[in-house]
């Protein structure tokens, strides 16, 4: 397996449990706009600029303070900026332009005209560990095998491009992805981490991979963390979500992370081989065996993430 700096599915029984030019303004996330905001996150308008040059500079400035700060000092749950109602050509302008600069994922969602700038911590970054670990656990116990392993690429903060609309041609930096190495660009399993501030932002996150991705993108594994206890103490919930049949989002599974719920049942996420290898399964393979990512090993990588920021789990 390497790092990289079909239809509809619901199988949910199988598992347990245009551009005015004015004078630019900026507001907190209180402004009312039509894509999800981010909480107490930042928010910028683009509805009212004096030109693209000037609001290019105005965002590169924005996030070069923030960039020269270390992200892992960034207040939990302040990690996004969002900048709405962009014209298509300055969305894509400003996606470009980021990326050559800062080591940050992004959002363009052409569909709602927005540009999310997500500043990964240490509560995103911990879920790679948990899913690399729990695919090392599956050659070890046998359920792959070595060469299986070599096919499936990974990828953390790499840039894909949608191609199904009402999404077409937006771009997607996801969290962490699994990508059977085959003829398709796009992944078939994708993973978002957010703060619960960005819970909306993170489900349009959801919609946009499942919808946008042209049937390749058969699954988004959504972790949303939630800060209790005067911002010492960390909640969190880990879903998987698919199409239905009718071509619509629905949330299939749902574990409860921390604070750790009181059952006797192993809490593990679970996918079908087909899901995870796609057009490259192994013939004689079981396309609908599950493979499970043990959500116990999810704690383990989160409760020691969490204590490198002084959190601690709920």
């Amino acid at each position: 397996m390497s790092t990289s700096d079909n239809s509809p599915h619901s199988p949910s029984s199988t598992f347990d449990s245009g551009t005015p030019s004015l004078t630019f303004s900026s507001t907190e996330s209180s402004v009312s706009v039509s894509s999800a905001e981010p909480g107490p996150n930042f928010v910028f308008s683009a509805l009212e600029y004096e030109s693209e040059s000037k609001f290019l500079h105005f965002v590169i400035q924005k996030l070069d303070i923030l960039h020269q700060k270390k992200l892992s000092s960034l207040e939990p749950g302040h990690t996004v900026y969002q900048f709405t109602h962009l014209p298509i050509s300055l969305g894509e302008l400003l996606f470009t332009e980021i990326d050559k600069r800062f080591r940050l994922r992004q959002t363009w969602n052409t569909n709602s005209r927005t540009l999310r700038v997500k500043m990964p911590g240490e509560g995103h970054d911990c879920i790679q560990r948990w899913l690399t670990k729990s695919c090392s656990g599956w050659v070890e116990s046998g359920f792959i095998d070595w060469a299986e392993y070599k096919e499936i690429d990974t990828g953390v903060g790499t840039t894909i491009k949608l191609p199904t609309s009402p999404f077409a041609k937006s771009y997607k930096e996801p969290d962490f992805f699994f990508r059977p190495k085959d003829e398709e660009l796009l992944p078939t399993i994708a993973v978002e981490v957010g703060w619960s501030q960005s819970a909306p932002a993170l489900k349009e996150d959801m919609e946009l991979l499942l919808r946008g991705g042209g049937g390749d993108i058969d699954v988004v594994i959504l972790v949303n963390w939630k800060i209790r206890q005067q911002g010492t103490v960390v909640a969190g919930t880990v879903e998987a979500w698919r199409l239905d049949l009718n071509g619509q989002p629905t949330m299939t599974q749902s574990e409860e992370i921390f604070p750790i719920p009181n059952t006797t049942q192993t809490q593990r996420l679970g996918v079908t081989r087909r899901e995870l290898f796609g057009s490259i399964l192994r013939p004689g393979r079981n396309p609908n065996e599950i493979l499970y990512f043990d959500i116990d090993l999810l704690r383990s990588e989160a409760s020691y993430a969490f204590r490198l920021i002084n959190l601690s789990p709920a």
